[in-house]
């Protein structure tokens, strides 16, 4: 007798219409290529585009739980912002969708509170508006 968990008539499913088509289109390009592409640095100094992106495909592979494209990601982030080296790419929104996206300990989270530690201005401290981040952020500048 197959145990009642190992049923394959049964459908299963992820619903993700919230999500960004664009990031579903990332994973999806990741699982047949196994890499994900990161763009150019060709978009408007204004917006952190393509940092937003990863940070969002990020946050879909933590909805999916796919921890394997999730360290990928990583990867592209940090390619990424190893390839700006005057933090031009950084805005105090990115933290604040890390944080709504995220949980309380995720590596992303740390992550972005490195980067802005280190890559951050003080006229972003008024535009910051999670406190958890906020707070984290300070704890950063003691140790």
């Amino acid at each position: 007798m197959v145990k009642k968990e190992w049923n394959h008539d049964r459908i299963r499913t992820i619903p993700i219409p919230d999500d960004d088509a664009d990031v579903f289109q990332v994973y999806a390009q990741w699982l047949y290529q196994a890499k994900i592409l990161v763009q150019q640095h060709n978009e408007d100094p204004k917006s952190s585009g393509e940092l937003s992106r990863l940070l969002k495909c990020y946050i879909f592979g933590e909805k999916i739980h796919d921890v394997v494209f999730q360290n990928v990601t990583i990867d592209s982030i940090f390619a990424y912002v190893h390839k700006e080296k005057d933090g031009t790419r950084w805005y105090p929104t990115d933290a604040d969708t890390v944080y709504d996206g995220t949980p309380e300990g995720s590596p992303l989270r740390m992550l972005i509170v490195d980067m802005f530690a280190y890559h951050g201005q003080k006229t972003w401290v008024k535009a910051l508006r999670n406190v958890d981040f906020l707070v984290a952020l300070a704890e950063n500048s003691w140790t």
